[in-house]
């Protein structure tokens, strides 16, 4: 067996090995009385030294077996080791978490090397089999599309690449391939499907980078629901590699809906923090002179709101088009909000009502000026 050197323990007469690779770890010992030049060689070894080895894979002592590894009940007991290369020490320890990400990128090899990472690889390499094999199953074909091409309107800027043939002309990387799987349409190809590279010259954001890969999918004739099955059954497999269980159908919501009740069109709903619509008290609406029905988002245990986050938070609303904004801090037993000079407390009371409002709670109100 090969591979590189984790950990090196000498006690003399006995010196350990732990043999890793990505598959696992495995303890070599390398005993004098077994092969003295394999324990001449160990002498020199340190960590993350590549070796090779032979021997004879012999049970554990009872006391000694490792439960920690899957490996832990067995160990080579070396008859001859190679050393393979040797290696400086590194610059960080390999199972130090906390190195900054500058220096892992900057010894990316190193860093790659890691458990966590080549487990993350391994996990995109599966991830990338299951939409092969999926898609493969509902006679979709995998054809693969230019990267050199003409620049196409897009959503962002093109990064191009100069020409050697034709002189002061360029190529343009594509952002996505929709016009080709468009021809391949078509041309016939009623179902195609592609793992591409794309490249968006834009600024960095959470969800935006330089390059990045995706899923690119395309129907001739299409039916929703037909591809919605074909997608969530994808979902299911891609997750179960992470042993998440999905569900399905997934929920289903109109866009309507997700805009009335999150104000979103990709709304997040694990945070349960839902849109109302409610109405003014008889004769409030000339008081504030907002058009009625305002909209009304509870934030649950959040009553102790600052004055400078609400008003962060009403500079957002103006961004977002609502050119009225106010709010309501649910106290135990009073309330807390700019409308109770105005219309009154019993009114507000109502207001934090209709919004579903308990003591601790904040509501923030949205609404349009009334003409």
């Amino acid at each position: 067996m090969a591979g590189w050197v984790r950990r090196r323990r000498d006690l003399g007469n006995l010196i350990f090995l732990d043999l890793g690779d990505h598959t696992g770890l495995t303890q070599v010992v390398c005993n004098p009385a077994i092969s003295a030049e394999a324990h001449d060689k160990a002498e020199q070894v340190r960590p993350e030294f590549v070796v090779g080895v032979e021997g004879e894979a012999v049970a554990r002592p009872p006391d000694t077996v490792n439960p920690q590894i899957a490996t832990g009940e067995v160990e080579i007991k070396a008859r001859s080791l190679l050393l393979l290369n040797e290696a400086r020490t590194p610059p960080f320890p390999l199972d130090d978490t906390r190195t900054a990400e500058e220096t892992r990128l900057r010894y990316r090899y190193l860093d790659l090397r890691r458990d966590r990472m080549q487990h993350h690889l391994r996990l995109r390499h599966r991830a990338s089999l299951s939409v092969r094999q999926h898609l493969s199953e509902y006679g979709f074909a995998e054809i693969e599309t230019p990267f050199l091409t003409r620049s196409t309107p897009e959503g962002a800027r093109d990064y191009l690449v100069p020409s050697r043939v034709h002189r002061g002309r360029f190529y343009a990387l594509p952002q996505s391939p929709q016009l080709f799987k468009q021809i391949l349409m078509i041309a016939g190809f009623d179902r195609y499907f592609q793992i591409v590279r794309c490249f968006r010259d834009e600024d960095l954001r959470a969800d935006r980078q330089p390059e990045f890969t995706q899923v690119d999918i395309e129907m001739a004739f299409p039916q929703r629901d037909v591809l919605f099955d074909i997608i969530e059954r994808l979902m299911e497999k891609l997750f179960a590699l992470v042993h998440v269980k999905v569900e399905r159908p997934f929920l289903r919501l109109p866009y309507d809906a997700a805009m009335e009740r999150f104000g979103s069109d990709k709304p997040h709903l694990g945070f349960g923090l839902e849109w109302k619509r409610i109405s003014l008290s008889p004769g409030a609406e000339d008081k504030i002179h907002v058009v009625q029905p305002l909209k009304a988002l509870r934030v649950p245990g959040d009553a102790e709101t600052s004055r400078s986050q609400l008003d962060k938070l009403q500079e957002t609303a103006r961004g977002a088009g609502a050119d009225w904004f106010s709010y309501v801090k649910a106290g135990n037993p009073e309330l807390h909000s700019p409308l109770v000079k105005i219309l009154g407390e019993d009114a507000v009371q109502s207001l934090a009502n209709a919004a579903g409002a308990q003591p601790g709670d904040l509501v923030v109100l949205l609404g349009t000026k009334s003409a």
